[in-house]
């Protein structure tokens, strides 16, 4: 087994690196070897050479070049809470990664089974922010850290205001993540794992609900997408082109994604290997492609030509597993052995 590692192109797939060792690996003194890559994140605008990395077992590395070297950040890996953290279902992962649009300083990270945590001083200390967020497999129901947090997001234009999907659990925080506030009235199940932000819209988010964790597939086999525009105040159900019978389907996390269009384009994929997008933010669906292995990631980008953006094509066209970016290279994550 040679492990997880990074590959990356500058020419938008054509020629991928061949590393002969892996950039990504703990230090030797730290007795962990690494299992897994689960998020790649880039930069702030500002910081092009930036990126971020969370990984199996839990811990977060950052690059300053471009991905050529990386960093463990000792600060969260050195947490006192770190040796409590337990594995979810999936392992001992760090899956979402934010940094703070506004607030170099400011970074958010989720960790399967710990919690949300938050750096205000770019990464040297961090503290748990999980007051409000139940545990339903633990003694205590509210504890300052054991969460299983499947995914938060943030809007740039708003980052005060985070949203949470737990095991169990549907969450807005308006104060940086100090408190929670329960969203989920109106909604099949708050089981799930994945949640989106609208790209122009700071009240508009998506989530599509899985029945529970002992059945992890859409409730009554309707295949829903749920939509507030109103930060969880209430929520409707957009389902025009979806499948409404005998669809037992489940969407990870990292498998809802968007372009930056207006009307946005929003797009799924699922576990059964089908892929599902709407050109109007979510009014109107179309089954993509099928056939396919189990879909664990979906991205979508607009391409620039020429500093002006294409005309915005069907969605066979749209669709893109790989971020596309003028700015960074492009990574992807391989296993092999």
């Amino acid at each position: 087994m040679w492990g997880a590692f990074l590959r990356s192109s500058d020419d938008f797939g054509r020629i991928w690196t061949n590393p002969l060792e892996a950039c990504i690996r703990f230090p030797t003194e730290s007795g962990a070897s690494l299992r897994n890559i689960w998020q790649i994140c880039l930069g702030r605008n500002d910081e092009p050479e930036k990126l971020y990395c969370g990984v199996e077992p839990a811990a977060l590395f950052e690059s300053g070049d471009d991905g050529e070297s990386w960093s463990l950040v000792r600060g969260l890996y050195d947490h006192p809470h770190r040796p409590r953290w337990m594995p979810g279902n999936g392992g001992l992962i760090l899956h979402t990664i934010l940094p703070d649009p506004s607030n170099k300083d400011r970074m958010y990270v989720a960790v399967s089974a710990g919690g949300v945590y938050r750096t205000e001083n770019n990464g040297t200390t961090w503290e748990a922010r999980n007051n409000g967020v139940r545990v339903v497999f633990l003694p205590e129901k509210y504890p300052e850290f054991g969460q299983c947090v499947h995914k938060i997001a943030l809007h740039e234009s708003r980052p005060e205001r985070l949203f949470l999907q737990n095991h169990w659990g549907l969450y807005r925080s308006d104060n940086r993540g100090d408190s929670w506030q329960d969203i989920a009235h109106g909604v099949p199940s708050d089981f799930g794992f994945a949640m989106l932000m609208h790209p122009h819209d700071a009240d508009c988010v998506y989530i599509v609900p899985v029945e529970s964790d002992e059945f992890r597939c859409t409730p009554e086999g309707h295949l829903r997408v749920y939509r507030t525009r109103n930060a969880g105040g209430s929520w409707e159900v957009p389902d025009r082109g979806l499948p409404q019978k005998g669809a037992y389907e489940t969407v990870l996390r990292d498998a809802l994604s968007s372009d930056s269009f207006d009307p946005a384009g929003i797009y799924f994929g699922t576990r059964s290997g089908k892929v599902y997008g709407s050109k109007d933010e979510g009014k109107n669906w179309k089954k993509i492609v099928e056939g396919l292995p189990q879909v664990l990631c979906v991205k979508a980008a607009v391409i620039h030509m020429d500093g002006a953006p294409i005309a915005k094509p069907d969605l066979k066209s749209k669709i893109s597993k790989k971020r596309k970016t003028a700015r960074t290279k492009r990574l992807s994550r391989r296993r092999s052995g």
